[in-house]
């Protein structure tokens, strides 16, 4: 059951979204202000990212690329992207989007590195700016995992996705980032 419950969480996400945008009379269905931010995030971008599995700790540096695109409507951002870690392809598709709703972002990330997932939600800055989210990472042990996800949109050609996560004392910790540039 625990192992479902991310995967629940998502699914009844993506549905109240769906029921929770400003509907025209009519019943037509439109996607919201927040949802036209994340589309100035459309396009293609060029990216490093570093991970650390210790506070402090240097990190392993990679390069890469990733697509963005809206789907379903304008209502979420999906990002898939490539990366050469160590001298191996890692690959990365997140989904980000916003529930009218519920008034929050939800945001949905895997990795092939590990074969797991990320599922997160919460809220923006007051300038829209800075997106906190927070949720979990189902562990092979099957422990969840406490994990942050921080968004920030620093113009419409640079934005940074930062990963904390629990350190051995507990407390978060930035263990990685990615940092991604327009391609021009």
């Amino acid at each position: 059951m625990r192992r479902r419950l991310p995967i629940v969480a998502a699914v009844l996400g993506i549905v109240m979204t769906l029921r929770g945008d400003s509907e025209e009379p009519g019943g037509e269905i439109k996607p919201g202000a927040e949802h036209a931010k994340l589309k100035t995030l459309e396009g293609s971008w060029e990216a490093t990212s570093r991970f650390s599995s210790m506070p402090g700790a240097e990190g392993m540096k990679s390069k890469g690329t990733a697509e963005n695109k809206m789907l379903v409507s304008g209502r979420y951002l999906q990002s898939t992207g490539v990366f050469e870690v160590g001298g191996k392809k890692s690959e990365m598709m997140g989904t980000l989007g916003y529930n009218l709703y519920l008034k929050k972002y939800f945001f949905i990330f895997f990795i092939s590195d590990t074969g797991g997932f990320v599922v997160t939600e919460g809220t923006a800055d007051k300038e829209g700016k800075v997106l906190t989210l927070e949720g979990g990472e189902e562990l092979p042990d099957g422990q969840q995992m406490k994990v942050k996800v921080v968004f920030r949109l620093t113009s419409d050609d640079e934005y940074t996705m930062e990963f904390w996560f629990p350190g051995e004392n507990g407390k978060q910790f930035l263990a990685g980032d990615y940092r991604y540039t327009r391609k021009k």
